[in-house]
């Protein structure tokens, strides 16, 4: 077939003084374009000039093409980087091949736009033998479209994102990891569970607040010890208490040094257990997903060991021990770039390689105001974090877990939450980490 230019310009020209009457904040943000016969009924060069014409800017600028003659309900999706199109064969009419000879039902189809949901759903509708009109299953082939009984497409593509970008080191632009059903179920899970552990989170607290109250004395003379440290502790007045006070909790909390650093030792062991009983809430016999920190033991050499981890129950913890590393490599890249960086994602940036008993991991350095130890030199100073976070897998199918964490922030959680403890407890972290180094036996070489 063959499409006359004047035909062409005619539609323009209506288009444009249509458009001409709206302001352009006014201006219909979806243009929909009707024809009779499918685009791919035009010859060659015909057929790309009005397709140019639809997507173009200047010209009908559309978003949906609907058409007849075959009603074979072919649907075509075209996007590039500026614009998209959907090109839907519809109306009421007998499926033809490419003899042109009716074959098949009765068939048409209802689109309904959703201009706020930037989606559109078809409803497929056939004929039965009785003649009468059912909707039509054949056409659902995706999960997706046979659960939720129609078709679904966005009617501005490019518009959409249809990945969650993983971070990368250094000035690489992230990597796209592009979801799929399973993985939407999955995103939804992830985000119940980390809700629940930040409600975990705040028992946890509450647990050491009445530790504290129950075996630290304040030692003032003026005031109701118990009073002043209860109210500061449960009764959400610690910003209406003047500085003098603060200090004097504080002072006192500074000399329950022993006490302090076993409690914050403790919340980040139960942080770890936590993750691993909610996340991992079934684990396969030869699966393996370890939650752990580590703290920066040596200050010369800059070593971090094991502070906490853990394992499933079925498995030894001597057998995959958080090992020994030095500063560099992730670490350094994850602390630089303020971004959690997930081993395969990030491969290339590790001159070491993956022990072979494991398939991934992520590391994390939460950036908490404490966690920046400055290390003086003659010309300049540099600067190295205290305590690092990492989950280490040994099976691909915790992979979605690791992007979960990225994409949602498991930095950002574990700043939040860290924070808030060291405040509350006004602990050092540079002396808790000289704590852990004397009080703890850390590391394996895993």
């Amino acid at each position: 077939m063959i499409l006359g230019k004047f035909q062409v310009e005619k539609i323009k020209k209506q288009f444009r003084d249509l458009m001409d009457k709206y302001s352009e904040q006014d201006r219909p943000s979806v243009t929909i374009v009707l024809g009779h016969h499918p685009i791919g009924a035009l010859r060659g060069k015909e057929e790309d000039g009005i397709f140019t014409e639809m997507i173009s800017f200047e010209s009908l600028d559309a978003n949906m093409y609907l058409c007849g003659h075959t009603h074979d309900r072919t649907v075509n999706n075209w996007i590039n980087n500026r614009h998209s199109i959907n090109t839907f064969v519809t109306g009421i009419g007998w499926p033809e091949n490419q003899s042109g000879q009716h074959v098949g039902s009765h068939t048409y189809s209802m689109y309904v736009l959703n201009l706020v949901a930037n989606s559109v759903d078809v409803y497929v509708r056939s004929t039965n033998d009785g003649g009468s009109f059912l909707p039509d299953f054949k056409i659902y082939a995706a999960d997706v479209a046979a659960d939720s009984k129609k078709l679904i497409f966005p009617i501005k593509a490019q518009e959409t994102q249809t990945y969650i970008p993983l971070s990368m080191g250094g000035n690489r632009s992230a990597k796209a990891y592009y979801i799929s059903k399973s993985f939407m179920e999955y995103i939804k899970g992830y985000i119940k569970k980390i809700t629940y552990i930040r409600g975990v989170v705040e028992k946890l607290i509450e647990i050491d607040k009445n530790a504290v109250f129950d075996n630290v004395d304040i030692g003032s003379d003026d005031e109701d010890n118990d009073e002043i440290l209860y109210n500061y502790l449960f009764a959400n007045v610690s910003n209406e208490v003047d500085d003098e006070i603060i200090e004097i909790v504080k002072r006192q909390f500074q000399n329950y040094d022993d006490l302090m650093f076993n409690m914050f030792f403790g919340f980040l062991t139960q942080l770890c257990q936590k993750m691993q009983e909610i996340f991992i809430e079934e684990c396969g016999e030869n699966d393996i997903v370890r939650f752990h920190f580590r703290f920066l033991a040596d200050k010369t050499n800059f070593r971090y060991l094991s502070l906490c981890a853990s394992f499933p129950e079925k498995i030894n913890p001597f057998d995959y021990d958080v090992s020994e590393i030095r500063y560099g490599e992730l670490i350094e890249e994850a602390y630089e770039t303020g971004r959690s960086l997930i081993y395969s994602v990030n491969e290339g940036l590790a001159k070491n390689k993956l022990k072979d008993k494991w398939k991934n991991f992520i590391t994390v350095v939460p950036l908490f105001d404490q966690n920046h130890y400055t290390k003086k030199r003659i010309n300049s100073n540099s600067k190295f974090p205290y305590i690092t976070f990492g989950v280490t897998i040994n099976n691909e199918k915790y992979d979605e877990l690791l992007y979960c964490m990225d994409y949602f922030g498991i930095k950002e959680f574990l700043e939040e939450v860290i924070e808030e403890y060291l405040q509350i407890f006004f602990i050092d972290i540079d002396r808790f980490c000289l704590w852990a180094k004397k009080t703890l036996k850390c590391g394996g070489d895993n």
